[in-house]
């Protein structure tokens, strides 16, 4: 908890766009000021200095002014991502305002299209963060109208091929080194941007109560569809990043390494298809999620890939990924597991840098204070490990 704080301490005192990312931004929850926000409501709450709370709102508050003058619907860059983060701390009656104006604003956009957000269906930029925002609000009648809109528009965009359920990603959507690899498109495997996150938000959505035989085919094919596209390796299962559509072109070799990661991996399929397991009552889908699971901890560091500290695809998202299944199954695999991994995360603590913790990317440390790829989601991941507080943060994750 020592190096949380730390954390937590600079962040508060030292302006985060000091150090900026490309992305960053005020109103961004993964790489901006709401996250930043988020982050320090949280470990105030673990233990934390009560100061952190008022600079964290005063982050947000800028956030939400730079949102009012027009934002996009998603939730890491956007107008949910703002919401979350509202509806996630305690702003009092001047939150209740904003959420309010937010769900109005979400559900306008949600209702003017029946198009809109077809071919973004992710959690970073799609329907399945939308979504993400509304499990939020099921205190009111705005969220479950906005979260049933959300289910409607991701079960109309999925393509049904037999029983087999998912997302197609088109050309002009795939991003970063997979549009060379897959320029006709793909369906892709991670939680980020692929199945696993509409499959995980359908999830938790039934388990809330909102069901119906279209959305039951819905998780059942969707988690068959990952479980045919697992390609084994010597240490048990595992998941390509993505597939090439059918006709399209794309690599042959299904065992292209992959990230442990969130993003990317298997710690996000394992957790979308245990949260289906969960909803559906399926023990077999849960049983591969623990098989795959223990896989990952037999892979050495080189293979996991998550050299980064960040939640993203580093060490902070296995770390809490981890911690999610063992409070869930009690497995002693998990606590042994949990406990290295935040020894390893601890172990990249640098005190001389300005956040604590460096983004690692290309080759390259730098400072990234963010929430998804930065010192904040490394700070966050080590302290829910060590604190019974909720990880109500991770619900922009879609994993619990």
């Amino acid at each position: 908890m020592d190096a949380a704080a730390a954390v937590a301490s600079r962040l508060a005192v030292i302006p985060p766009d000091s150090a900026p990312t490309q992305r960053w931004g005020p109103v961004s929850l993964a790489e901006g000021g709401s996250g930043i926000a988020l982050t320090l409501d949280y470990l105030a709450a673990t233990g934390g200095d009560p100061a952190w709370v008022g600079a964290g709102r005063a982050l947000f508050r800028t956030a939400a002014h730079a949102a009012q003058a027009g934002s996009a619907p998603n939730l890491f860059d956007g107008l949910a991502g703002i919401g979350f983060v509202a509806a996630t701390t305690d702003g009092g009656a001047a939150y209740r305002r904003l959420l309010a104006s937010v769900d109005r604003t979400l559900l306008d956009w949600l209702r003017a299209d029946d198009t809109a957000g077809r071919d973004e269906f992710d959690v970073v930029s799609g329907l399945a963060g939308v979504g993400a925002y509304f499990l939020r609000r099921l205190d009111e009648p705005s969220g479950w109208g906005g979260l049933t809109a959300v289910v409607d528009r991701l079960l109309a965009g999925a393509t049904v091929a037999g029983t087999a359920v998912r997302w197609p990603t088109p050309p002009d959507r795939v991003i970063g080194p997979l549009s060379d690899v897959f320029p006709d498109g793909c369906v892709n495997c991670g939680m980020a941007h692929g199945v696993p996150a509409p499959l995980a938000l359908l999830a938790l959505a039934w388990r809330h109560g909102i069901q119906g035989d279209r959305m039951w085919c819905a998780i059942e094919g969707a988690a068959e569809w990952l479980l045919a596209a697992r390609t084994d390796d010597q240490w048990g299962p595992n998941w390509p990043a993505a597939v090439a559509l059918p006709g399209g072109r794309g690599p042959t070799d299904p065992d292209r390494p992959t990230r442990a990661g969130w993003c990317y991996g298997t710690p996000g399929v394992s957790r979308a298809l245990w949260l289906a397991g969960a909803a559906l009552g399926r023990d077999d889908w849960c049983d591969t999620a623990l098989e795959s699971m223990a896989a990952v901890y037999r892979r050495p560091a080189e293979v996991r890939q998550t050299c980064s500290p960040g939640l993203c695809h580093g060490a902070s998202g296995l770390l809490h990924i981890t911690a999610r299944f063992f409070a869930d199954t009690g497995d002693d695999l998990f606590r042994r597991n949990a406990v290295a991994l935040a020894e390893e995360l601890l172990s990249t603590f640098d005190p001389q840098t300005a956040y604590g913790f460096q983004n690692f990317d290309r080759g390259v440390d730098f400072d990234n204070p963010g929430f998804l790829d930065g010192a904040a989601g490394a700070a966050l991941a080590l302290a829910a490990a060590a604190s019974s507080a909720p990880p109500r943060w991770d619900g922009a994750l879609l994993i619990a």
